[in-house]
């Protein structure tokens, strides 16, 4: 994906944004410039948040912060119930400072404070580094675009197969943790997505999750190109994950 893919879809995620918030006007073609653009990333700890963060760094973005959602004691990631040590981890990788935003009853509240934070730090956009449900999408336009802050989501309408394959492409390792049986077999779990993997899901016709997003498996990044070492998914993230009922399989 070249810069003009990335900013037309820009253009087009402003498009769909005013679509599904109608009483914010944003213009549709005002492209983020080509350098030293200040972001920040949504981070969930999955292979699309490194995509996101290495088609960034290609595109010489200025990656001011990653930051993730967690429970109230600042334990677990909300995105997705990771032990919230790891997500750490792969910050300090990163060399990235990560905001975590433990959540309350009014997830306004929270959010609120945290765009005046950025804006404060001249931070433009918000680039997602995972997928978002459509309410997602309008909660945060909704308090986004009364500050001038857009929303970009480099993973929207993309042909899922291609862009599994784009993500190997950068030497991402995904691991997978999780597995829905009904569509891969438990062996898978442990394994890295390879183009072995995605071989096997070639097997199958017109298979639908290519990228794990209608939640064929689940997986965390522990290598990407902007990381010293590849990271180890010890005992203590096992036993996170059999505590919180998320590993081996959904059924």
């Amino acid at each position: 994906m070249n810069k003009e893919e990335i900013f037309k879809r820009i253009s087009y995620a402003r498009a769909d944004a005013k679509r599904f918030t109608w009483k914010y006007n944003w213009p549709e073609n005002k492209f983020i410039p080509e350098k030293w653009k200040k972001i920040a990333i949504s981070w969930s700890g999955w292979k699309d948040s490194c995509y996101v963060f290495c088609k960034a760094k290609d595109l010489w973005m200025e990656v001011k912060y990653l930051f993730t959602l967690t429970d109230p004691d600042e334990k677990i990631s909300l995105t997705w119930p990771y032990n919230l040590d790891f997500i750490k981890k792969q910050a300090k990788e990163l060399w990235m400072p990560l905001l975590t935003i433990p959540s309350t009853w009014n997830p306004e509240d929270i959010f609120w404070e945290l765009f005046d934070f950025l804006v404060s730090e001249w931070i433009e956009t918000i680039w997602a580094g995972h997928y978002l449900a459509t309410w997602q999408r309008e909660f945060f336009q909704k308090l986004l675009y009364p500050r001038n802050m857009s929303l970009f989501e480099p993973n929207l309408w993309l042909n899922t197969r291609e862009h599994i394959l784009e993500i190997l492409n950068y030497w991402i390792v995904p691991k997978i943790i999780l597995v829905n049986p009904k569509d891969i077999p438990i062996s898978f779990i442990w394994k890295n997505v390879n183009y072995e993997f995605i071989n096997f899901l070639d097997s199958y016709l017109d298979f639908y999750d290519y990228c794990g997003e209608i939640y064929a498996y689940q997986t965390v990044t522990v290598y990407c190109p902007y990381f010293k070492k590849e990271l180890e998914l010890g005992k203590d993230f096992y036993n996170f994950q059999i505590w919180n009922q998320r590993l081996y399989y959904y059924f």
